[in-house]
């Protein structure tokens, strides 16, 4: 058995080496790494388009102290691969375009330890600012635009400080948080990952998660949320707008501070209950599926379509 162990080794090795052109294992084992620092700059005056490819690193965007528009790429990349990475910043008209190049087929190893790339951007305003990233956390803050588009296939997506008409983002993997965001429309997409909010302000939220918890706090927005496999926390200091959520399955949370003066929860479940821990409500239920609490005269529908699940309301 272990001749056998031995030579299996032996043949993957060959073959890795045979592909080399393709693969690298050169850097497997290599604790460190070559330093990268990379930087451009252009006039910012004028610039109304900002579009991104931040690639494979981690990417942030901050509010500079001047008029120009500066990126930064930093980090450590392995000896064999650092001179195939390379920033890119061009302006054309009022557009602004930052990527992040390498001549890098795919490799086993450290072709990539750490890299970052830092945007600093004048405070003026935008119409439009796109990100697209590949993998790596990406953090948006401080920035105001006619309308933002992030785009991330891998990696946390940190949004704060935002000013917007249309705030629209698409995940594959990775959380979202959402901090400080006032805008007009905001559309949330997530396939795997959680979605945390706090302190935002539009005129209509939408959320789409596959797979992934959704935390709410203290947002002030009629409420449209789509998932699968989820589990939903509302709260608020009172309810003002209506909610639409639809789930496969989860738990639907909603608190508040104030008592509802004029709503109506509505849960229709093929398995599940309606739970209220207010006093002073009407609670009712309309055949073996829908079940409904009422106060006031219900002015403000929350409706609440749960394949399995229950829907719970009371005080924050």
């Amino acid at each position: 058995m272990r001749k056998w162990i031995i030579v299996a080794f032996i043949l993957l090795v060959i073959g890795l080496i045979g592909i080399g052109g393709t693969f690298s294992i050169g850097n497997m084992f290599d604790p460190g790494g070559v330093k990268v620092e990379q930087n451009q700059t252009v006039e910012g005056e004028g610039v109304r388009n900002i579009k991104v490819q931040s690639g494979s690193t981690d990417f942030q965007v901050v509010k500079g102290s001047t008029s120009k528009i500066k990126a930064y790429l930093t980090g450590q990349a392995s000896e064999k691969y650092v001179d195939k990475i390379k920033l890119n910043l061009n302006r054309n008209g009022d557009a602004v375009n930052v990527s992040v190049e390498s001549d890098i087929r795919a490799s086993i190893g450290n072709t990539f330890r750490n890299l970052n790339l830092k945007l600093e951007l004048p405070e003026q305003e935008y119409s439009s600012f796109v990100l697209e990233s590949n993998n790596g956390d990406s953090n948006i803050s401080e920035l105001s635009a006619d309308t933002i588009n992030l785009i991330g296939h891998s990696g946390k997506m940190d949004m704060r400080d935002l000013t917007t008409g249309t705030l629209t983002s698409h995940v594959d993997s990775g959380d979202s948080d959402i901090t400080e965001v006032y805008a007009k429309k905001i559309d949330l997409n997530a396939s795997s990952g959680n979605i945390t909010i706090e302190k935002l302000e539009a005129s209509k939220l939408t959320i789409n998660v596959s797979s992934g918890d959704i935390k709410i706090y203290d947002v002030d927005a009629e409420l449209n949320v789509n998932g699968h496999r989820s589990n939903i926390r509302v709260e608020l200091d009172e309810l003002k707008h209506p909610m639409d959520i639809n789930l496969s399955n989860g738990e639907v949370v909603i608190e508040t501070d104030i008592k509802p003066a004029s709503a109506q929860f509505k849960l229709y479940s093929g398995s599940g209950d309606l739970s209220n821990e207010w006093d002073g409500a009407k609670q009712s239920t309309d055949g073996e599926d829908i079940k409904n609490v009422v106060f006031g005269e219900g002015f403000t529908l929350v409706q609440v379509v749960i394949g399995s699940g229950n829907l719970s309301i009371g005080p924050r």
